[in-house]
C-alpha cells in the first residue's frame, strides 16, 4: 500500500483528490495539509511514502518544505502538483529535489501512473513537464525577466516596506504581495529576501532610497 500526504492550501482541490484516489486498492490518503509547517509536522508521527506538494502555500511554500523533507526524510517521494508550469517554478523543484512534477489539471489515470511510477523508478515528470525541463535549459534568460508589477515590488522591499505596508500602497491583498515575492524569489533563482535586496542593487533593478 502506498500511502499519500497532499499539501495544498485549497480545501476543495485536497478533497477532490483524496475522491479520485478513495478506489485504488494501492494508494491510501493518510493525511492532508494546508501549507508547509503543517505538513512538517504531521511527519513527526507518520511515514508516507508519497508526498503529493503544492508550490505556492502560506507560511513555508513548498519549495522550501521540500528542501526540508529531502534533508530529514530522504526516502520519501514528493511530486510537485501545481498550477505553474513555468520552467522557473520546475528548476527551483528539482533543485529542491522533487522526485516528479505535474500539473494541476491532469487526469486520474495520469495521476495514479506518477504515484506508482516514483514508488518504482524513483520519478516521474511525463512528457509534457519533461519536455519543458529540456526547454528550461535554453530558456534560462528568459525565465528570469521581471514585469513591471514585480519590479514595483522589490523596490517597495528594497526601500525596507513591510508587506502590510506594500499592500495599503499598491492596493492589494497581502496574500497579493507574498504571493508576489515568492514569484520573484523564484525567477531569480533566490532563496529569502536579502538574497533579493542584494540581487536588485547589484544589477540595479532599482534605486536605492
Amino acid at each position: 500500500m502506498i500511502k499519500v500526504i497532499i499539501a495544498d492550501d485549497h480545501r476543495i482541490f485536497r478533497e477532490g483528490i483524496v475522491a479520485l484516489l478513495a478506489d485504488e486498492k494501492n494508494i491510501e490518503v493518510i493525511a492532508e495539509s494546508n501549507n508547509g509547517q503543517e505538513l512538517m509536522n504531521l511527519l513527526k508521527g507518520l511515514k508516507p511514502n508519497v508526498i503529493l506538494m503544492d508550490i505556492e502555500m502560506p507560511i513555508m511554500n513548498g519549495i522550501d518544505c521540500t528542501w526540508e523533507i529531502v534533508a530529514k526524510y530522504p526516502s520519501i517521494k514528493i511530486i510537485a502538483l501545481s498550477m505553474h508550469i513555468q520552467s522557473a517554478f520546475i528548476k527551483q523543484m528539482l533543485k529542491a529535489g522533487v522526485h516528479g512534477y505535474l500539473q494541476k489539471d491532469i487526469g486520474k489515470k495520469e495521476l495514479v501512473k506518477a504515484i506508482e511510477t516514483v514508488m518504482k523508478t524513483g520519478s516521474y515528470f511525463g512528457d509534457k513537464i519533461g519536455n519543458l525541463v529540456l526547454l528550461s535549459l535554453r530558456e534560462n534568460e528568459k525565465s528570469h525577466e521581471l514585469t513591471p508589477r514585480e519590479k514595483e515590488i522589490i523596490q517597495l522591499i528594497v526601500n525596507q516596506n513591510t508587506t502590510d505596508e506594500i499592500a495599503n500602497i499598491l492596493h492589494i491583498s497581502k496574500y497579493t504581495v507574498e504571493s508576489h515575492r515568492q514569484n520573484i524569489l523564484l525567477k531569480l533563482d533566490l532563496r529569502n529576501t536579502a538574497g533579493l535586496v542584494k540581487y536588485a542593487i547589484e544589477n540595479a533593478i532599482v534605486v536605492e532610497k
